[in-house]
């Protein structure tokens, strides 16, 4: 009696949502993850701009 099963999602976002998550991942680490990590290994490999003047 006390096992009544959850109801059902109706609709499409049970099916959509993982998708929405991984591409949302995926647009924040390029914009915002790899600029800030290509920064890093620049000051790492001494390419920055108060070593390299151009």
């Amino acid at each position: 009696m006390g096992d009544e099963k959850k109801a059902k999602s109706i609709g499409v976002w049970p099916t959509v949502k993982p998708f929405v998550n991984d591409g949302s991942s995926g647009m924040l680490a390029t914009c915002v993850i790899q600029p800030i990590d290509m920064v890093k290994v620049r000051i790492q490999l001494g390419q920055g701009s108060a070593s390299c003047p151009v």
